[in-house]
């Protein structure tokens, strides 16, 4: 006997059972209802064409709608989670979800969207990832006649739909540098203000080491043995990395103190783009920054030392080429983190004499094995 769909019947999408988490990604690319941008609204354009559809999307899955940050072929920017396809969609994120003939498909029969304007009869749509695999939304296409699946033009929907997930990436990174570069110049700023009152209070005579720089570079260490005894509750040995602007002072005394902020600026993204996280790094003195590595080897930590060393000889300065030395020290740090960061200072001296632009290693017995 042949199955009757009412119009009123339609299956309402399942939930993922991994929803908490595909929510949590979504939030964290801060996509939705963001403004239209031609580099998404040009997939979209693709999609449609490659597909020979009508219509296409860039749909993202909220928890009770469906957003559209980019669509050929219809002016809605949303709809209803419980009557998405892309609802749908996302419950298989390594396939693409195909709907030959909606009519006849008993889940989307009496949809609202198929009964109604805009009338779908074909849908295809794959999912668009997370870069930790949780299904986002789609890139879909769809047409208000029905078709066959066409699995040659359709196979350029995965691909497409990996192209936004390297722009939200993308943007990802855009907003997580431009985040590390406010703090850097809050934090510059303080610290401006700050050598300014200590000078005030306590004028010095001595024009090679103002009081302020001796004051700064004291509380700076402070705070790096303080950040070394936090890490060794959680690691057996650590790595230290001190870097230092190469003659820092004659480039401020060239070309002025915004030049030299703005080159710590930069030289700061540099290190926690490096790191991934600003959590272990810390301005130690004039021109002069301590990376923490909790359970690096003496070999990895000097290996990323010459990777940021690189990346700052090679970055296009506006005045002059600027260069870091740096010193590297690693051990075990429960007995005396003191120790650890001298070691590491002694280091940086060596890559000093050495001719700065390079990378020193403590040798001394303390170290890790490489």
């Amino acid at each position: 006997m042949q199955t009757i769909v009412m119009p009123e019947q339609y299956l309402r999408p399942p939930i993922p059972a991994n929803e908490q988490a595909r929510l949590a990604a979504l939030r964290d690319y801060e996509i939705l209802d963001t403004d239209p941008e031609d580099a998404f609204d040009a997939v979209a354009q693709v999609a449609a064409s490659v597909c020979r559809t009508s219509t296409a999307l860039v749909s993202f899955v909220d928890s009770d709608r469906q957003w559209f940050k980019a669509r050929i072929g219809t002016n809605a920017t949303e709809t209803p989670r419980s009557i998405a396809f892309c609802a749908h969609a996302i419950l298989r994120p390594n396939e693409i979800f195909v709907v030959n003939d909606a009519r006849k498909d008993n889940r989307f029969a009496g949809n609202p969207l198929v009964v109604n304007a805009p009338h779908i009869r074909f849908y295809a749509g794959a999912p668009v990832l997370s870069a930790g695999g949780e299904a986002l939304g789609t890139l879909c296409v769809m047409d208000t006649a029905p078709r066959p699946g066409d699995a040659g033009n359709l196979a350029a929907l995965p691909a497409l739909s990996r192209v936004i997930t390297n722009l939200l990436e993308q943007k990802r990174k855009e907003r997580a540098l431009e985040r590390a570069n406010l703090v850097s110049e809050d934090r510059y700023v303080a610290l401006l203000q700050s050598q300014a009152e200590v000078e005030r209070r306590h004028p010095c005579q001595d024009n090679n080491m103002p009081a302020a720089r001796i004051r700064t570079r004291l509380v700076n260490e402070h705070t790096v043995i303080t950040r070394l005894q936090e890490v060794a509750d959680s690691s057996e040995s650590v790595a230290v990395l001190i870097f230092e602007v190469d003659d820092f002072d004659r480039y401020v005394a060239a070309f002025g103190q915004l030049a030299g902020y703005q080159v710590l600026r930069t030289v700061t993204l540099i290190l926690h783009y490096s790191m991934q996280t600003c959590e272990h790094i810390v301005g130690y003195g004039s021109g002069e920054f301590a990376m923490i590595l909790p359970n690096a080897s003496r070999a990895e930590a000097c290996a990323m030392a010459e990777r940021v060393r690189l990346c700052i000889h090679k970055h296009a300065w506006p005045n002059r080429p600027v260069t870091v030395s740096v010193g590297v020290a690693s051990g075990p740090i429960q007995e005396n983190a003191h120790l650890l960061l001298g070691y590491a200072e002694s280091a940086l001296q060596r890559a000093r004499l050495s001719g700065r632009n390079r990378v020193a290693a403590d040798t001394s017995e303390a170290q890790i094995a490489s």
